[in-house]
């Protein structure tokens, strides 16, 4: 994933702040176990991801102390199946994004891929129906990238509809619609808030870009976008309080009502986003 679907910290309650920081050394931790230069993928968008699924699981997550090595102390850490889950897709999406790189003529994806081999091989064995689906989405995204698609939706529609999928899955049963739509919403919002982030590297070097591709400047994309990235944020949120969660609601809530907003404003105004105050020197 990308880093963008984070908490907004000043409106997170001090246990909602812990418990995500729990899920997101959980997934760490996975990372690590799988292979430790794993752990360097480590983004805000696992321990989230992590977070919604567990929201609808029946089973308990279980709290364990996890030795950190960016801290060099114990921490409370999350295991659950919606933590390992995490730490694969992510490996999975990052395979994607090499591709990606391969196709853009970047020098990733050698330098990357030795690294990785081993543990997206499991998570390829694991996974296989969400292997087939990043499979599938990737090779739209390059057709569409390959005829220099200029349509905001069409261009953000196989990220989004894998999002879709993915978070239906997650649904418990007769919530799978809303579920369903809010993936959608999140999927488009993050498809576009990367490609925003990315406008100006992208410009410069000729690389696809819907937004560079309609002939926009950066602050005319980022004036269009911003209230399609507000109508997202509200659907999604709406679609969320639609289910019923058995845990996490405050988590989720402060993520697509405080967080999303937040980081739309943070890249309209190109500024940097921050990194995680958790990750102690492994970011």
């Amino acid at each position: 994933m990308f880093g963008y679907l984070r908490p907004f910290r000043p409106k997170l309650s001090v246990y909602d702040d812990a418990l995500f920081r729990a899920y997101y050394c959980g997934v760490c931790a996975d990372l690590g176990g799988i292979s430790p230069p794993c752990r360097l993928l480590l983004r805000y968008d696992l321990a989230f991801f992590a977070a919604l699924y567990d929201a609808f699981s029946p089973e308990e997550p279980r709290l364990a102390k996890t030795l950190c090595p960016g801290r060099f102390r114990r921490v409370p850490a999350v295991q659950c199946e919606a933590v390992v889950l995490s730490a694969d897709l992510h490996l999975l999406l990052f395979a994607e994004k090499l591709r990606d790189d391969r196709r853009d003529g970047g020098r990733l994806t050698p330098l990357a891929r030795p690294f990785i081999a081993g543990p997206l091989n499991r998570a390829e064995k694991a996974r296989p129906k969400v292997a087939a689906a990043i499979l599938a989405m990737d090779e739209e995204q390059a057709a569409l990238e390959g005829a220099r698609c200029d349509d905001l939706d069409e261009a953000s529609g196989p990220f989004a509809r894998f999002m879709a999928g993915l978070f239906a899955q997650a649904a418990p049963k007769g919530a799978e619609e809303s579920m369903n739509w809010m993936g959608l919403c999140l999927g488009r919002w993050v498809y576009w808030i990367d490609a925003l982030d990315d406008f100006c590297r992208d410009e410069k070097s000729g690389n696809y870009n819907v937004l560079v591709q309609r002939g926009w400047s950066r602050e005319e994309a980022a004036g269009r976008l911003l209230p399609l990235l507000a109508l997202c944020e509200d659907e999604a949120l709406a679609a969320f309080e639609l289910t019923e969660p058995l845990r996490n609601e405050g988590i989720v809530q402060n993520v697509l009502q405080w967080g999303l907003p937040a980081v739309s404003l943070a890249v309209s105004e190109n500024r940097q986003l921050e990194r995680s105050p958790w990750a102690g020197r492994i970011l």
